[in-house]
């Protein structure tokens, strides 16, 4: 049982970076694709340096750094978010990069 709790503590881990970065990104007015990719760049970096200081195992931070994985966790949060109305958008969302 306690493995099933050190597995949820990673996975919180990492979710929390998402989340994390997901909101950084929307903050710097830039179009869809754009935060899509700088919010993929980063929580790739986070990922890394968790898995460097031991905070998640490196075969959790592999998973989790897959691009499909990443794409579909980031657009379930980014609807999450929406939902909530956490983000407001402007006319530049359907800007191009």
């Amino acid at each position: 049982m306690e493995i099933i709790k050190t597995i949820f503590r990673w996975i919180e881990t990492i979710m929390a970076i998402y989340t994390f970065i997901i909101a950084l990104c929307e903050e710097h007015n830039k179009g869809g694709d754009a935060k899509k990719k700088e919010a993929i760049a980063e929580i790739k970096e986070l990922v890394r340096i968790a898995v460097e200081n031991k905070k998640i195992p490196s075969w959790l931070g592999a998973i989790f750094t897959i691009d499909a994985i990443l794409n579909f966790v980031i657009d379930w949060i980014v609807g999450k978010l929406n939902d909530a109305g956490f983000f407001t958008h402007s006319e530049i969302e359907n800007i191009p990069g």
